[in-house]
C-alpha cells in the first residue's frame, strides 16, 4: 500500500499549532469531544493542554455528547471526506483536526496541517496505528 508516515514529531507540531489557534480565538469550550477512534488521542492531548474536560464520542451515538447545548470542540485525526465532521457539526460546536484535506466542503476552525487529496492520495499511517504498537497492545489485553 502507498502511504505516508504521520510521526509523533508531526503530531507534536500540529497539536501546538491547534492549541495556539484556539488560544488566539479567545473562544472558551466546555467540552472537547474526541471522535472515535482517530480523534481520541489528539482530543485527550488537547484536553490536557487547554484545561477543558474530555469525552469520547462514537459516531453511532445519535444522542450527541453529554454536554449537549454547551460549547463543544469536536476533534478528529483527519478531515478527509467531510462526512463524519458534517454529521457531528449538526449538533453544534467547532472542529479541530490534525490534518485538513482541502479537497472537500468543510473547513475546520482549527487544524494542524493541510493536504489536498488530488495531489496527495497516499494513505496516512498515524503513529498510534503503527503495527508494532498493535502487536505490543495485545500484551495489555
Amino acid at each position: 500500500m502507498n502511504y505516508t508516515e504521520y510521526t509523533q514529531s508531526k503530531f507534536n507540531v500540529d497539536i501546538s499549532n491547534i492549541v495556539a489557534q484556539v488560544k488566539a480565538s479567545y473562544i472558551t469550550y466546555d467540552c472537547i469531544a474526541g471522535i472515535k477512534r482517530g480523534g481520541l488521542i489528539p482530543g485527550v492531548v488537547l484536553s490536557h493542554q487547554l484545561g477543558v474536560p474530555f469525552m469520547s464520542f462514537d459516531i453511532e451515538d445519535q444522542d450527541g455528547p453529554r454536554y449537549q447545548g454547551e460549547k463543544t470542540l469536536w476533534v478528529d485525526d483527519i478531515l478527509d471526506s467531510g462526512k463524519t465532521m458534517q454529521h457531528v457539526l449538526q449538533m453544534g460546536g467547532d472542529c479541530a483536526v490534525l490534518i485538513w484535506n482541502v479537497n472537500q466542503h468543510i473547513k475546520p476552525r482549527y487544524y494542524g496541517r493541510i493536504i489536498d487529496r488530488k495531489f496527495e492520495p497516499k494513505w496516512i499511517n498515524f503513529w498510534w496505528e503503527h503495527p508494532y504498537l498493535m502487536e505490543a497492545s495485545k500484551v495489555w489485553v
